[in-house]
């Protein structure tokens, strides 16, 4: 199969995840069916960016299936992405979802981040392990009605951790902070942890009203407030 030809499959696949599994509801025979054909995909040895998204596209759809399938799949496509690509930065991605894996998965993550960061050659990879080992506290402070002050003063100094001993590789990451230094990524965190929780008196905003007059949010203080964040993109 021609590297064109595997690119249109790839795209093809991308095609019926979100059309006919996500949309559809996740029918169970849509995963299955996709699985087969992500394998397929995945043989194709000469292709290792395409083989490494067909995988990873494995495991979104192992993750969806009952436990006894979801640990099969998921830990045979680890499996395979781990022999392949463990020393590329990109390895840390098999765990970008380990905020929302089941306890059971979560266990083997564990796993096989402990086998990557012990056995990989690449500092990147090793950094996002750790952070994603950081993403349930971080999730949880964000959705999941935040953390104790403990909790939020450990987080806050495995971050700093993180940035200190890994600040200057690059996140490979695409879905969140993807192309900024660990460093950067870090500071974000630890300044939302710090100053963006319910309680807390928010960060000083300085800004323009609608006839162009300056303003910050400190000219406010003591008054109700509705702040309304969008963008267009």
């Amino acid at each position: 199969m021609g590297q064109t030809d595997t690119e249109n499959v790839l795209e093809k696949l991308t095609y019926d995840y979100y059309h006919d599994y996500l949309l559809k509801g996740k029918p169970r025979n849509e995963a299955i069916n996709l699985i087969a054909r992500c394998n397929v995909v995945a043989a194709d040895r000469d292709n290792d960016e395409i083989r490494f998204e067909a995988l990873m596209m494995v495991l979104q759809l192992a993750e969806d299936m009952p436990s006894e399938d979801s640990m099969r799949i998921w830990c045979h496509a680890t499996d395979r992405l781990i022999a392949g690509y463990i020393n590329s930065p990109n390895i840390c991605r098999v765990f970008e979802d380990y905020s929302i894996l089941s306890p059971g998965l979560r266990l083997k993550a564990d796993q096989y981040m402990e086998h990557v960061i012990e056995n990989t050659e690449s500092a990147a990879a090793v950094a996002g392990c750790h952070y994603a080992k950081l993403s349930e506290f971080l999730v949880r402070e964000q959705y999941g009605g935040g953390l104790t002050s403990e909790e939020r003063i450990s987080t806050i100094e495995k971050l700093c951790a993180l940035r200190e001993s890994y600040g200057r590789e690059l996140n490979p990451n695409p879905r969140l902070h993807f192309g900024l230094t660990f460093a950067e990524v870090a500071e974000s965190d630890i300044f939302e942890l710090e100053n963006l929780r319910v309680g807390a008196i928010a960060p000083d905003i300085d800004g323009e009203d609608a006839e162009g007059v300056r303003f910050r949010l400190s000219d406010y203080t003591g008054n109700v407030v509705l702040l309304k964040f969008w963008g267009d993109w």
